[in-house]
């Protein structure tokens, strides 16, 4: 398991932590029983997830669930889209792996 696998010590959420694209562009991306994700569970494999990132007109449909400080919450984004997203902004080098059977990379 890889340091991006591991859970935060909330016995409540399973938050994983914030991306970091190669162009400095900053992204959380989310997916457990609490978040707005699909499936709704925590076991996935997620087909849509939870996002905050700064406003981004990429997922201006999916906004609608508040602010996060200075970031905007999309919920039930395509996994497709946030791969698109992370593509645009450059794959961080240690990305691979990352969620790779529940979430993003896929292999």
């Amino acid at each position: 398991m890889d340091e991006f696998s591991l859970v935060n010590s909330s016995p409540i959420l399973n938050c994983r932590p914030l991306i970091t694209c190669k162009d400095g562009t900053e992204i959380s991306v989310q997916a457990s029983w609490i978040h707005y994700c699909e499936p709704r569970n925590n076991v996935g494999p997620y087909t849509h997830v939870e996002i905050a990132c700064l406003e981004d007109e990429m997922f201006e449909e999916y906004s609608g669930n508040g602010m996060c400080a200075e970031w905007t919450v999309y919920s039930y984004v395509p996994v497709e889209l946030v791969k698109e997203f992370i593509v645009k902004h450059g794959v961080p080098d240690n990305l691979s792996g990352l969620f790779n059977e529940t979430f993003l990379l896929g292999e």
